[in-house]
């Protein structure tokens, strides 16, 4: 075989492998490969009765993340799916999920994509770090009527194009919430709970913003209390332009590691999967 052929072979070999749906993209989801991928101080291998092999993993605090970080590509759909149950027969809340990441590998968020639309609108004097009360062009739009928007953030430098390319942003006030929406002497106020701790100058783009879900929960069953082994999945595909849905990566994910939880109990969980099986128009 010449040197042609053999260069052929390679390249489509390595393609193949590149491409390939099904594999599992997370390390050590079952915990063969003892503490691999996990935490110590977050979780621990155990060989009580596994669902495959030698071992299994078991939560010893709420929340569980995976330690390597997995790239994930736009338009590709993903699955992420493990087994569950109870450790010791006690109710636990379980959650299955995942955390997005940007491209530097910085977390994202929920308050730094999860904005209220059409609430753009821009500074008509400077903010200060002392200030807690922001003089803007427009508030009309901004809210306080659902229960999370008491806990709601100001996002500075937004694109106000409607194309959202500040997402995910993270130049957002000081936590506390908004207290007080008023129009005042020509212009709105918009009152926080807590001084700003930002220093933008008039003309400055903002939008209101509000906290939601800690992380993408793809299965949640609370009070679950199975001595047995049950499956758990879901899908995700392509990424969303705003908020933090559950069916799409929050905006500006380029990464993510996989999140079992054990709320109020303890969780055994092994045979954990996260992988690729086609594209988002699949």
């Amino acid at each position: 075989m010449n040197n042609t052929l053999i260069g052929i072979f390679a390249l489509v070999a390595t393609s193949l492998s590149w491409t390939a749906a099904g594999e599992n993209l997370l390390k050590n989801g079952d915990g063969e490969n003892g503490q691999t991928n996990w935490n110590v101080q977050q979780a621990q291998v155990c060989n009580d009765k596994p669902h495959s092999g030698k071992n299994c993993l078991m939560t010893i605090v709420p929340v569980v993340i995976s330690e390597d970080f997995i790239e994930v590509v736009p338009d590709k759909t993903y699955k992420v799916g493990g087994w569950f149950r109870s450790a010791d027969g006690k109710p636990v809340n379980a959650y299955l999920g995942l955390a997005p990441f940007d491209k530097d590998k910085k977390p994202i968020e929920s308050p730094n994509v999860l904005v209220i639309a059409g609430t753009e609108t821009e500074l008509v004097e400077d903010c200060l770090p002392a200030c807690k009360v922001l003089k803007v062009k427009d508030g009309s739009k901004w809210t306080l009527e659902n229960s999370c928007d008491k806990y709601g953030l100001v996002a500075f430098n937004v694109d106000d194009s409607g194309n959202y390319l500040d997402l995910p942003n993270r130049e957002l006030s000081a936590g506390g919430g908004i207290e007080k929406i008023e129009k005042k002497n020509g212009c709105w106020e918009i009152s926080l709970k807590n001084p700003c701790g930002k220093i933008y100058r008039a003309g400055t783009k903002i939008r209101e913003h509000r906290p939601g879900a800690n992380y993408m929960y793809k299965w949640y069953q609370g009070a679950f209390q199975s001595k047995d082994w049950i499956h758990a999945e879901g899908t995700v595909k392509g990424i969303a332009e705003t908020g933090t849905p559950v069916t799409s990566f929050w905006p500006g994910t380029k990464y993510v590691k996989v999140v079992v939880m054990g709320m109020s109990g303890k969780l055994n969980f092994d045979d954990v999967t996260f992988e690729e099986i086609g594209n988002s128009g699949n």
